[in-house]
């Protein structure tokens, strides 16, 4: 009997009660066997409580890094676990906060995948929390130095994102199913011998990129991804975020963007200083867009 054998990953980070949610919810599905929750060093003794909770379940592991060096570490780590213990053709990997209604969703990923070697990895369509469809975050391309450059300013990219698919199209090879270039990291399929072919997940990484870092390897092996669109998941991430956190997020995405550029890009090395140059712009953008946010807010309570 061939091996299409598929184990998941939930990586948690103070995120008990979603991870027992998404645990429950993966058991539910077919062609889905051991289950590994990888606790990121959480503050919170989550690797206490979930190693208590899922005591005796057959099924489910729970292991525990030496530190919260983020996602692409936290990932390897489970991914590694899953390589040296079970003989699994296909890791899921997916974020806590991700609900997967559909019990064929791993099956019909997988079924994907062993009809076409060229697939490396595959996922269905991404709700957001309202369950609507965001178009530009199914899936994207893989940016280029100069793409960056643009969309360091929010205001450029809101005109115009040039990484962002116009249309998706079908592949008679498997029905349903579309190329594309970059998945998003929350929730997909990839072929265990191809994560371990390209080195895994690049640990300098801590948040944002890591996708992109990966599709760019797997285009270096011929190879590309898909997206059905006959399968979807529920992305719940949903945060207020204060004037701070967008700063701080701005610049940890600016700063991943800046490793990606600079170490799998063309021109990152010998223009990096145009880049920088652009990140700065987009701060300066940033704080001059949150203080008028900020200020409207004052005169209509004030009007008030």
């Amino acid at each position: 009997m061939e091996n299409n054998k598929c184990c998941a990953i939930v990586l948690n980070y103070n995120s008990i009660d979603d991870t027992k949610e998404l645990v429950f919810n993966l058991q539910i599905l077919d062609n889905l066997d051991e289950i590994v929750i990888v606790d990121n060093d959480s503050p919170d003794h989550s690797f206490i409580k979930l190693k208590e909770f899922f005591r005796g379940f057959t099924d489910v592991y729970v292991v525990k890094t030496d530190k919260n060096r983020g996602y692409s570490y936290g990932n390897n780590y489970g991914a590694k676990f899953i390589l040296n213990n079970f003989e699994s053709k296909y890791i899921l990997i997916t974020n806590p906060d991700v609900t997967i209604p559909n019990k064929n969703f791993v099956k019909n990923i997988v079924k994907y995948l062993e009809r076409d070697p060229k697939l490396a990895a595959v996922t269905g369509l991404m709700l957001n929390y309202n369950e609507n469809l965001i178009f530009s975050q199914i899936a994207w391309r893989i940016p280029s130095f100069f793409n960056y450059i643009f969309m360091s300013s929010d205001l450029v990219r809101k005109m115009y994102n040039p990484i962002k698919y116009k249309y998706l199209d079908f592949i008679g090879v498997n029905e349903g199913l579309s190329y594309v270039e970059c998945l998003p990291g929350s929730c997909f399929v990839i072929r265990s011998e191809i994560l371990r072919k390209v080195g895994f997940f690049d640990e300098n990484l801590f948040l944002y990129c890591e996708e992109v870092v990966l599709a760019k390897k797997i285009e270096q092996l011929g190879l590309t991804n898909g997206l059905s669109f006959n399968d979807f998941f529920i992305h719940k991430h949903f945060e207020k975020r204060s004037i701070n956190d967008e700063i701080k997020l701005y610049l940890l995405l600016s700063k991943s963007r800046f490793y990606y550029t600079f170490n799998y890009t063309k021109f990152g090395k010998i223009l990096s200083p145009i880049h920088l140059l652009s990140i700065l712009l987009g701060m300066i953008e940033k704080l001059i867009i949150l203080s008028v946010k900020i200020l409207s807010q004052e005169i209509v309570k004030w009007l008030k």
